[in-house]
């Protein structure tokens, strides 16, 4: 499937110090904003507790938020998901008290908003096994980095490629951690699963685009490097798209 009709032909070389620029300022804001804003790590990777709620009508989120804290619940954090009658609280981990003693505190504060409000779901993780997720998603992402160094260095029969290839890769999951610190959205599993596979489509297109660069520089050896890296890229760039 072709996204263009045509073969196109843009100066992506002529350009590159643009986009070079563009791509440094992204990365460095991206860098800056996670080394000082850090991320809104879920209690995946801080532990606590996590509990789903459900009304009969259109919950009042800064209502259930103001009763919790009155009601001696530590920073609560209360937000819709799904539809305005269910709400997501999460709750600091406090190891003094049992999952079944917070169902129950949570229930008397929700009912005493709306009698036939219930607690649907609840979660406790440990500060322990929070901290466990966060390495293990440390070391994740970096054996797939290593793996990819290796991979390309094997496919392209040098060290030179497998830099670049990591380099280029590196740059996607920088920019998502910084758009999520610049943001605080909620960081936690499932963003991780997500950066792998912003990894993965970004080493599949890394390797499409490095095949065809050695596929032209072997047929046309007397063409200008950017010419010949000017198409090949052109010459990939609908399943890059795509």
């Amino acid at each position: 499937m072709e996204f263009f009709s045509h073969q196109t032909s843009y100066p992506f070389m002529a350009t590159r110090k643009v986009w070079y620029t563009l791509s440094a300022v992204l990365m460095v804001v991206s860098l800056a904003s996670f080394f000082t804003r850090g991320l809104n790590l879920t209690i995946d990777f801080t532990g606590g507790v996590s509990a789903e709620a459900r009304f009969q009508h259109a919950a009042n989120v800064d209502e259930v938020r103001e009763r919790l804290s009155a009601a001696g619940f530590r920073e609560p954090q209360v937000q819709n998901f799904g539809s305005s009658r269910d709400i997501a609280i999460r709750l600091p981990p406090d190891p003094k008290v049992t999952a079944t003693e917070i169902r129950a505190r949570l229930e008397v504060v929700l009912t005493g908003i709306e009698p036939s409000a219930q607690v649907v779901q609840l979660d406790v993780v440990g500060p322990q096994v929070g901290s466990e997720l966060k390495v293990s998603a440390m070391w994740a992402l970096f054996f797939t980095l290593l793996l990819i160094f290796l991979y390309i260095a094997v496919r392209f029969h040098t060290w030179r490629l497998s830099l670049g290839a990591i380099l280029a890769v590196m740059h996607d999951p920088i920019l998502v951690i910084g758009f999520f610190s610049l943001t605080q959205l909620p960081f936690d599993l499932a963003v991780v699963a997500a950066i792998l596979a912003v990894v993965g489509y970004s080493l599949n297109d890394t390797v499409v685009v490095f095949d065809r660069i050695r596929e032209r520089f072997e047929t046309n050896r007397r063409s200008p490097p950017d010419v010949v890296l000017d198409q090949s890229i052109n010459q990939t760039l609908s399943r890059t798209i795509m």
